[in-house]
């Protein structure tokens, strides 16, 4: 399924988040390639996390948590995999992407597509109402498009809860619902789009050379 929204990668103000901050403040969150130095961070991070999960949401969470502590540092043709949102100094949550769609439940021709896939993203708990994960996403959103040659940013809802919001808030497309291990999950996909006004609330480091 050729992506055929010819505003993918095009720069727009329509129904902009983030138009609300204040234009000459300095942004609030960075967005920083991962270092190997960070891994003990990130771990503990992801581990605080899924401590806040009740027992059944736990299953499927934990060996993305672990693929992703693998990951830091590492690049794909040059890109980081995993980012990091920090606020001054404090590690307030992860993303990782991987230039592919991974998984169980997509077709062929879909496979083919060019994309991006959100394997995994997680908050700091302590930060829960803040909106973090959905600027994380934005952020991919915006980062896909400024990447050029990507048809979409995909993913996986791992309860009907998330892909509501996904669907609902996010604006994203249900693909399909299969089943993982035993559980239902829901693939999801977001054509990439620049977000002008991004940049006024979250900072983006270049990767080191």
């Amino acid at each position: 399924m050729k992506n055929t929204d010819h505003h993918t990668n095009a720069v727009t103000t329509q129904h902009d988040p983030f138009l609300a901050h204040g234009r000459g403040q300095a942004p609030v969150y960075e967005m920083q390639p991962a270092a190997g130095a960070d891994r003990r961070a990130v771990s503990d991070l992801i581990a605080d996390r899924i401590l806040q999960l009740g027992e059944d949401a736990r299953v499927g969470i934990e060996a993305p948590g672990a693929t992703v502590v693998d990951l830091v540092g590492q690049t794909e043709e040059g890109r980081p995999i995993v980012w990091l949102m920090r606020e001054d100094s404090r590690l307030l949550g992860c993303i990782a992407l991987l230039g592919s769609t991974p998984g169980h439940g997509w077709s062929a021709e879909q496979l083919a597509e060019p994309a991006l896939s959100v394997i995994a993203l997680f908050t700091d708990p302590r930060c829960r109402g803040q909106g973090l994960s959905r600027f994380m996403v934005w952020w991919a959103l915006d980062y896909a498009a400024r990447l050029g040659g990507v048809d979409w940013l995909r993913g996986v809802a791992r309860s009907d809860r998330l892909m509501r919001y996904a669907r609902d808030d996010m604006r994203c497309s249900g693909v399909e619902t299969v089943l993982r291990g035993g559980r239902h999950v829901h693939l999801l996909q977001h054509c990439p789009r620049r977000t002008p006004s991004l940049a006024a609330l979250i900072a983006e480091s270049t990767p080191a050379a």
